[in-house]
């Protein structure tokens, strides 16, 4: 938004990411367990180094970092990766939209 200072706006989306991402750690842990294995699978995919993810796999991550880390690392980066695609005052039809592209591959690590 125009005028704001960049300490506010950086505090705006600062808080807009973390209350996003403490709510998908906690809606992530609801989800059936297919849902749930897929999201992780794909967000560890696309936020972990390319290198970590080609030398260790993904099944070798899963395994060796606790799964409340996991949660939280796959809340970070959706919540971050949408707020700064679509704003903080994007609707909720717009996270649906964004997340069932990730879901089916469409969004890749630049997004």
């Amino acid at each position: 938004k125009t005028g704001m200072e960049k300490v506010e706006a950086t505090r705006r989306i600062s808080s807009k990411i973390t209350k996003m991402q403490d709510t998908i750690m906690a809606k992530v842990q609801d989800l059936k367990e297919a849902e749930r294995a897929n999201l992780v699978r794909r967000v560890i995919s696309l936020a972990v180094p390319p290198l970590m993810v080609q030398q260790i796999g993904v099944d070798n991550i899963l395994q060796a970092v606790p799964q409340n880390y996991i949660f939280a690392m796959v809340g970070a980066w959706v919540a971050s990766r949408f707020v700064y695609k679509h704003g903080i005052d994007a609707s909720e039809v717009a996270f649906f939209f964004f997340l069932r592209s990730l879901l089916d591959g469409k969004l890749g690590s630049a997004v």
